[in-house]
């Protein structure tokens, strides 16, 4: 008998019966080096073991376990690693997503371990056979390297992010789930010795209480899936927000704003689920973020009656949670809030400065913060006071934000100004607010 020069394995003949390569074969440098850096052997292994099982499931996969073959089932485990992580990679480039690159992967990886280990211990305490920890090791790789393709064909497919791949994911995902629970039970019952009832029962707590750990671990990036109202909310906010669009709220150059014009398009994008200024506030007041409302928008237009006047007015609307927005409400009538809405003010005025002019001087300073009576159905009102020195000449500016925050919609508006206040325009901006939110519902 000769050993394979490429896995070890023992055998006579031409040809390794486990990788295939051939005996009496010298490697020259070259292959060599290829089989050290590509896992070749590994991934001949794993590719013969998968196709020997994929033509008889539980059948094989039980002959390649009565093999004892631990060596050739730690090469197996090396590509099922490389495999997960070229997927994890691929998502991450193709969608940016740090969610399903780092907290998802880490959340399902311990949940496996978890229930694995779990199903294990319940299994060994009624089964009729002493397994060693490197057997149950080696069944859990062979069930894993049988699923690992499929798995991987499913994340390949989420790539697309369009409703056709979800869907096919869904309908794939659908009609594999009943053959592969008879696929683990037929397995585990013959691994275990047990009946079909004791290891779907073991299957299904294991799967339960395993979970525990992983789902544990979600609640530090703000996923505490112990708030089932938030998840409730969550589902009923994607039926219920129906049409809301946030273009549908913001103001437009027309009666009520006559001589303002457009200045650039409009911005919009999913942030924090409370709009820039709110999560300004929270930042400064110590209040908790949330994480991002399904669905949240984010939409702000600029318009400038000119120039040269410096009185400017910016919309902003966001569509989000209905609890996001009520405790926003709170947030926005605090006594300490005008003065984190004038710091914002100050450090947004800055950059903006820094960034338009970058070879002018200017510095801020909030020299009044309150709140103010609001008009008819604005949330709430606060007028900022601030003095300006740009290149050394002293300009005082004044700001009024109303807040309009209701139902899923949070509309802002901010009116600057260098000089006394406009109260018609004011209350002419106010109505539009107000008569949006009216017109296209909450």
């Amino acid at each position: 008998m000769a050993a394979c020069p490429e896995c070890g394995e023992q055998g006579e003949g031409q040809f390794c019966a486990r990788c295939g390569a051939e005996f009496g074969r010298e490697q020259n440098g070259v292959l060599a080096v290829l089989n050290v850096l590509l896992r070749l052997p590994a991934w001949r292994t794993f590719l013969h073991a998968w196709w020997r099982m994929a033509r008889r499931p539980v059948g094989h996969t039980i002959d390649i376990f009565e093999e004892r073959n631990f060596r050739a089932a730690t090469e197996m485990l090396e590509i099922i690693i490389l495999i997960s992580s070229l997927g994890l990679a691929g998502t991450f480039l193709r969608l940016s997503n740090l969610e399903q690159e780092f907290i998802l992967p880490i959340y399902f990886s311990v949940n496996l371990v978890g229930i694995s280990v779990m199903f294990s211990w319940l299994a060994r305490r009624r089964s009729r056979v002493e397994r060693s920890s490197r057997e149950i090791l080696t069944m859990f790789i062979l069930v894993s390297a049988f699923s690992t393709p499929f798995a991987l064909l499913l994340e390949i497919s989420l790539w697309f992010g369009t409703p056709w791949s979800r869907i096919l994911v869904v309908a794939v995902s659908s009609v594999l789930v009943v053959p592969g629970w008879i696929y683990m039970v037929r397995l585990w019952k013959y691994f275990w010795r047990l009946g079909a009832g004791s290891v779907v029962a073991f299957l299904v707590l294991a799967s339960i209480i395993g979970q525990i750990p992983g789902t544990a671990l979600l609640i530090p990036f703000g996923y505490n899936p112990l708030k089932v109202n938030k998840q409730l909310e969550d589902r009923q906010a994607n039926r219920g927000y129906g049409n809301l669009s946030a273009q549908n709220y913001l103001l437009n150059a027309g009666p009520v704003l006559p001589g303002f014009q457009l200045s650039g398009s409009v911005l919009q994008g999913p942030d924090s689920g409370a709009g820039e200024l709110m999560a300004a506030v929270e930042s400064q007041s110590g209040a908790p973020s949330h994480p991002p409302s399904p669905r949240a928008t984010y939409q702000a237009v600029a318009l400038y009656l000119a120039q040269e006047s410096g009185m400017s007015v910016v919309s902003d609307v966001e569509i989000a949670r209905t609890g996001d927005i009520q405790r926003d409400r709170t947030l926005v009538a605090a006594d300490q809030t005008p003065a984190y809405v004038g710091e914002y003010l100050r450090v947004a005025l800055l950059q903006g400065e820094r960034q338009n002019h970058p070879d002018q001087t200017a510095t801020a300073t909030v020299t009044g913060a309150a709140h103010r009576p609001a008009p008819p159905g604005i949330t709430s009102m606060i007028h900022i006071d601030e003095n300006v020195l740009l290149n050394g000449q002293q300009i005082v500016l004044h700001y009024d934000v109303l807040f309009a925050l209701t139902g899923h919609v949070e509309s802002i508006t901010y009116i600057s100004y260098p000089g006394s206040t406009d109260q018609r325009l004011e209350q002419g901006i106010a109505a539009q607010m107000v008569g949006d939110i009216k017109a296209h519902g909450t």
